[in-house]
């Protein structure tokens, strides 16, 4: 090989070099930059992940880069990164399920923090959506994590949209009873509880003969910061109406006969 020759491979190298180092600076940069803009722009709750995530994938393909220019084979490398990522990708699918479904949940909004409601069976205030959990204050003070997955894949009812929300009671009258005024008193107690609203119009029903009562059925709305009040003063409410009318609410009941055996054979 001749001096020349020798010259412009050894140029050649280092220009390689150089270029690859450059591409390495240029993206252990960009990497930072944009994990940085992930990390502002992400939820709080999945932003330090989701940062982590871009920046070793941008990191990924700067080390391929960088090989190549080396004059690196890198098919092997891609198809051993694919082949370490689709393992970590199984080993890790219900936690990146749970992740997706967190992200779902804080673009889609189907609630907020401070929302009451009632997701995967509990029910509940919401304080926290995490990356992987949801955290829950529920009714007695209990708090509970389900799963995002379940939260998302579950039906979501949230409480706190509610403009409006209905009560409903039902009442055993007796049979022997005059149940139209029984539905009269039902309906003056309806209509004197400041918290039932007149727009819907409460509704009282017989809906049943059941086996020791007529079943008579009460439907009132009201604000939803009224619920658990109204709900609590209308069946004493309704009691204390009913004592007053005479309007008897009857104990369960059972007729029972005796048959002797001797009467039994005639």
């Amino acid at each position: 090989m001749t001096e020349a020759a020798v010259t412009t491979s050894w140029a050649a190298g280092v220009g390689a070099v150089v270029v690859a180092a450059l591409i390495a600076v240029a993206g252990w940069f960009a990497a930072g930059v944009i994990a940085g803009a992930v990390r502002r722009t992400a939820h709080a709750s999945v932003a330090d992940l989701a940062a982590r995530a871009v920046r070793w994938a941008i990191l990924a393909v700067v080390l391929v880069l960088v090989l190549g220019r080396l004059g690196v084979q890198t098919a092997s490398l891609v198809a051993l990164l694919g082949a370490a990522g689709l393992t970590v990708g199984l080993a890790l699918q219900s936690t990146l399920s749970n992740v997706a479904a967190g992200t779902m949940l804080l673009v889609l909004r189907p609630f907020e923090v401070g929302d009451a409601v009632e997701i995967a069976g509990i029910g509940g205030v919401v304080e926290e959506v995490g990356a992987f959990k949801t955290r829950l204050r529920t009714w007695d003070g209990v708090v509970a994590y389900p799963p995002n997955d379940a939260v998302w894949s579950g039906a979501i009812r949230n409480l706190s949209r509610a403009t409006e929300r209905r009560v409903d009671l039902e009442v055993g009258v007796a049979y022997e009873g005059d149940v139209d005024e029984a539905l009269r008193v039902a309906r003056e107690v309806l209509e004197r509880d400041e918290g039932v609203r007149s727009e819907p119009a409460p509704e009282v029903h017989v809906t049943e003969l059941a086996a020791s009562s007529v079943t008579v059925r009460l439907r009132a709305w009201t604000d939803p910061s009224d619920l658990y009040a109204v709900s609590t003063r209308l069946p004493r409410a309704v009691k204390i109406a009913f004592d007053a009318a005479d309007v008897a609410i009857p104990y369960p009941q059972r007729e029972v006969r005796v048959v002797r055996m001797n009467e039994l054979g005639g």
